[in-house]
């Protein structure tokens, strides 16, 4: 049977997708999306989804009109470029590996008769049945609010530095860390996402429902990493448990309360 693509390697408009939360629908409203300028998101336990033979734990792949995009996975923050391979009928995302040499990852997309979407990842290409990294049902979100965490400029603090930084720098960094934070969660109030997050960023703070708490010392690694070195990270730790220590969790849901939590965190800062 001939699979009914979503990617034809040029700008297609005016497909029609209903706008869901990570989680569950929380509007009917029915709005257009380009395929190719959207947030493609997994959902959550769908009978479609790889389950333990899932290798990656996606969350979210971004794409851009410019052909650039991201994917955020289980510990995966992972920028590059992307585009439709019409002989492989598959999409091809093309990034740099911290060592500079170049990963491709394959990604074949399939509208199911239903109308559900499936996304299915490969390492390499040809492939087989056995070389699936990831197997997903996704639906694609347009960003409908002006905060976009998915923005490279939402992510310098990622950029370990090459030399001690100064507690000032320090600050800094974690001050645009917060920044980061508060987009996150400014954008799932925009765009009516019930759990946003995922895996793929640091947590030094953890938010649950109606309490926040600072991570354990072995919850750390990826936050270290962002530092000179792992005293640095444990002096931008204790700025965000100093501020922490002032807020006062308010709000009707949780991402209204981790939203005024993090506002209070830069302010407390």
């Amino acid at each position: 049977m001939k699979r009914i693509l979503i990617f034809k390697g040029y700008l297609i408009t005016g497909i029609l997708f209903f706008i869901f939360s990570c989680n569950e629908p929380k509007t009917k409203e029915i709005a257009a999306v380009n395929p190719e300028d959207c947030e493609w998101y997994v959902v959550p336990e769908s009978p479609l989804n790889g389950g333990t033979k899932n290798r990656l734990d996606v969350y979210v792949l971004r794409l851009y009109p410019n052909k650039s995009y991201l994917l955020a996975a289980d510990l995966i923050f992972e920028t590059g470029t992307w585009s439709f391979d019409d002989d492989k009928q598959l999409m091809v995302l093309r990034s740099k590996t911290r060592d500079g040499s170049e990963q491709q990852r394959y990604v074949m997309d399939e509208k199911q008769k239903n109308g559900k979407t499936l996304f299915t990842f490969y390492n390499q290409y040809p492939f087989t049945d056995d070389d699936k990294d990831e197997v997903v049902e996704v639906r694609a979100l347009p960003n409908q609010s002006s905060r976009n965490p998915y923005d490279l400029t939402m992510h310098t603090w990622r950029n370990k530095p090459a030399t001690a930084e100064t507690p000032e720098q320090i600050k800094e960094r974690t001050s645009n860390y917060l920044r980061f934070l508060e987009a996150i969660y400014a954008h799932a109030q925009d765009n009516n996402l019930e759990n946003p997050g995922g895996r793929w960023y640091p947590k030094p703070v953890k938010f649950f429902s109606n309490k926040v708490s600072m991570a354990y010392a072995d919850e750390l690694t990826d936050w270290y990493d962002c530092f000179y070195n792992e005293a640095q990270g444990i002096e931008a730790y204790k700025l965000l448990s100093g501020a922490l220590m002032k807020v006062k969790i308010t709000g009707d849901d949780d991402v209204s309360r981790n939203l005024n939590c993090v506002k209070q965190l830069i302010s407390n800062l």
